[in-house]
């Protein structure tokens, strides 16, 4: 996110909306979300994960500091 931490400058829905729509890329991390390795499977896409791993990193960050696992 070209070393912002936020899409707007500070914490917002855009912010939940993009990383929520990450998902289907990769879920986060089971301590946020628990899912099954199958229904893990089925809601990744190896290609696009590899692809964009700076996309993904910035909403597990977000992840770390605003929920609790």
């Amino acid at each position: 996110m070209r070393g912002q931490p936020y899409l707007l400058g500070h914490f917002s829905y855009a912010d939940i909306t993009a990383a929520l729509m990450l998902q289907c890329v990769r879920p986060v991390d089971d301590s946020h979300l628990p899912l099954g390795p199958g229904t893990r499977e089925v809601w990744s896409d190896a290609a696009l994960a590899e692809r964009f791993p700076d996309l993904l990193a910035w909403r597990d960050g977000l992840y770390a500091k605003h929920r609790r696992p």
